[in-house]
C-alpha cells in the first residue's frame, strides 16, 4: 500500500511540474470526532506530513493537487492523494477559502486496507504564508464524523 501512495506523490509532483503555481507543506495534527466512536475512545491526534501543490490561480478559484499521509483515529498509518478547488472568497490580510477535495484513501481497518474515493469539503484561513485546512468528514464507514485540521505552510502564499 505504502508503493502505492508513493507512485500517487510522485504523480502528484510530476503533474504540478508542468505548470507554475506554488508548493506547501501540509503537518496534519488534529481530528475531532462529532459523535461517540464506534470503538469507544479514538486517536485524535493524527499526526503526519503532506505537500500540496497550487496551480496559478485563475481569478479567484484555486486549483490544488496534495499528496499526504498521517496516523488515524485507530493509530495506524493512513494515506490520501487527490485535489480540488478553493474558492477565494476574502482576499485582505486574512484569506479565506472554500471548496472541495477529491481524494483516493487508504485506512488499514477499511476495506482491508485498499483505497476508497472520498468527496470532502474544505475550508482554508490564513494569513501570509501561514494557513489551517479544515476538512469535514461525514460518517463514511471507517469512522464516525470529525473534522480534520491541518496546518498549511506556503511561503509564496503572501505573494498571490
Amino acid at each position: 500500500m505504502e508503493r502505492a501512495f508513493l507512485g500517487a506523490a510522485l504523480g502528484v509532483v510530476l503533474c504540478a511540474g508542468v505548470q507554475a503555481g506554488q508548493w506547501a507543506v501540509l503537518v496534519n495534527g488534529h481530528a475531532m470526532h462529532l459523535e461517540e466512536t464506534k470503538k469507544g475512545s479514538d486517536n485524535e491526534d493524527n499526526y503526519g506530513l503532506g505537500i500540496e501543490y497550487g496551480f496559478t490561480p485563475s481569478g479567484r478559484l484555486r486549483p490544488f493537487l496534495f499528496a499526504n499521509g498521517f496516523r488515524d483515529s485507530n493509530e495506524d498509518p493512513s494515506y490520501a492523494v487527490g485535489g480540488g478547488y478553493r474558492l477565494r472568497l476574502i482576499d485582505r490580510a486574512i484569506y479565506l477559502d472554500g471548496g472541495f477535495a477529491a481524494m483516493m484513501m487508504t485506512r488499514h481497518d477499511y476495506r482491508d486496507g485498499d483505497p476508497f474515493p472520498a468527496l470532502l469539503p474544505v475550508v482554508t484561513i490564513g494569513v501570509g504564508a501561514i494557513g489551517m485546512n479544515v476538512l469535514y468528514a461525514p460518517d463514511i464507514g471507517p469512522t464516525v464524523p470529525l473534522i480534520f485540521f491541518q496546518l498549511r505552510i506556503a511561503p509564496a502564499e503572501s505573494r498571490r
